[in-house]
């Protein structure tokens, strides 16, 4: 069964009309305007230092797949922190 382009945008428009503005995700990312990702870059910056603090980070080696576990609070935790964040005020994204 052949569905024609311009059935397709309709039924498309009627499932937007229907849906509630939470539920609606953009074309651009897939998100809600409610959903974390759906945020500026700033906030969710902010969001990857906070849970990193909090967390801490993983890094696994391309070649051989040792895998490491980089607890917070540490200076290696602090200092990719750090340096992250600094990147990012550089315009790096």
């Amino acid at each position: 069964m052949a569905t024609s382009t311009a059935a397709v945008m309709e039924a498309r428009n009627r499932l937007n009309a229907t849906r509630q503005d939470d539920g609606r995700t953009s074309s651009r990312g897939g998100y809600g305007p409610n959903h974390q990702y759906s945020r500026s870059r700033n906030v969710v910056q902010g969001m990857v230092l906070s849970d990193i603090s909090r967390n801490g980070f993983e890094v696994r080696c391309k070649e051989t797949g040792i895998q490491f576990s980089i607890l917070p609070g540490g200076s290696i935790c602090e200092l990719f922190s750090a340096e992250l964040e600094a990147y990012w005020n550089s315009g790096g994204r």
